[in-house]
């Protein structure tokens, strides 16, 4: 089961990074816990994700600067 998890997780955050990558400044964030500019990043944030508290603090830089994301944190939240 810790196996699917991280696995899963993984997976996500290879599609955050591809997809959303680096913001670009197009919005205001913050760069060290927000941005998917890197896997390792993309993956911390994903795993952070997993739980309910930093949700918002998260989605919301990607979510801002295009509203199609929403169907990408959608899926993850709906999944985990």
């Amino acid at each position: 089961m810790i196996l699917f998890f991280v696995l899963m997780n993984v997976f996500w955050a290879i599609i955050g990074w591809t997809v959303i990558g680096d913001l670009d400044g197009e919005t205001h964030y913050d760069e060290y816990s927000q941005n998917f500019s890197n896997i390792f990043r993309a993956t911390t944030i994903m795993y952070a994700l997993s739980s309910p508290d930093s949700y918002p603090e998260m989605m919301l830089p990607a979510y801002n600067t295009s509203k199609f994301y929403a169907m990408y944190f959608l899926s993850y939240s709906i999944l985990f």
